[in-house]
């Protein structure tokens, strides 16, 4: 086969190991990413993780603020790519699908037309998936709707959260890349209407916003527990600690245990001298590593050797 001329579009760490075994295998001709962002204290301007990538790999590197400026869309078209690969990017539009000579590709870590939309991983340990994976598509006018052209699937375990969860999905996901591209281009795939693989019902994936990182205690303790697992270590799923003074305290919790046993919704439960639990509908949540808002991340028994009146404690 020869050296394919590639274009890569991607942003976040997600897209990462698909960049790097692209680079290992065909001709990077551009990587485009995100202009820089201001972030911490300083609000200094900061790198994507695919442009410092791009910079070690020392790959060229576009930083459109439209990807329809008409001079981006030349430079493109320029460059007369066999493929674009799109992880974790923007909205790709019509103009720049039509391109490539085979096609504009995009990894999804999640086995679609379940969970369309940007939070596949999260929505799919809430919703108790015992399997989920990494789908490729060929990229058309519908967001996550495009013809599948492979798909590989991956368990999910209790013991995982999205970190764990995200690290294995975005390997496997950058080897799925690989095999669609030599697939299509040794005309061995056929990609086939997501109507046409699954009948049941599309469930999407919304974005994660802070009305659902807020755990909902008249719920049982384990969803309670699953959303606790899909939103760690960020953003992290929080209740409200009251105090006396009826001040809402931002209790961040990172990682939990859940016990089905009498509650109230939003009881203060001291277990032992060390350990504290949430009341939930149906039994108790029991957070293991834990912060208040601001505060470093500490243990069960840390936080609670720090509290004052604790008979007075509610969660909210």
């Amino acid at each position: 086969m020869h050296k394919l001329n590639i274009i890569f579009m991607g942003t976040p760490d997600f897209a990462v190991p698909t960049l790097e075994l692209l680079a290992k295998n065909f001709n990077i001709s551009l990587v485009v990413t995100t202009p820089d962002k201001q972030a911490g204290r300083g609000l200094k301007l900061q790198p994507s993780p695919i442009k410092l990538k791009a910079l070690e790999l020392q790959l060229p590197i576009a930083q459109p603020i439209s990807l329809k400026d008409p001079s981006f869309l030349e430079q493109l078209k320029d460059i007369n790519p066999d493929f674009i690969v799109v992880v974790a990017f923007r909205i790709v539009p019509n103009e720049i699908l039509s391109i490539p000579k085979y096609g504009t590709i995009n990894l999804h870590p999640s086995l679609l037309p379940k969970y369309r939309g940007p939070s596949p991983i999260q929505w799919a340990i809430i919703n108790d998936e015992k399997i989920t994976g990494v789908t490729t598509i060929l990229l058309n006018d519908q967001i996550d709707g495009g013809p599948i052209l492979l798909q590989n699937t991956e368990p999910i375990y209790d013991t995982d959260n999205f970190e764990s969860l995200h690290n294995r999905l975005k390997v496997k996901g950058a080897q799925l890349v690989i095999d669609s591209i030599i697939g299509l281009v040794e005309n061995t795939i056929n990609p086939k209407k997501q109507e046409q693989i699954y009948e049941q019902e599309k469930i999407y994936a919304p974005k994660i916003t802070k009305e659902i990182c807020k755990l909902d205690l008249n719920k049982s303790c384990k969803y309670n527990w699953r959303v606790v697992r899909a939103l760690s270590p960020k953003p992290a799923a929080f209740v409200y600690l009251i105090n006396s003074q009826k001040n809402n305290l931002v209790l961040k919790i990172f990682d939990a245990e859940y016990k089905i046993t009498n509650s109230m919704p939003g009881q203060f439960i001291i277990l032992d001298k060390n350990t504290f639990a949430i009341g939930c509908s149906d039994g108790i949540l029991i957070p293991k590593t834990l912060a208040l808002e601001g505060r470093k991340t500490m243990s069960n028994s840390d936080c609670l050797r720090g509290l004052q009146e604790k008979e007075k404690l509610f969660f909210q």
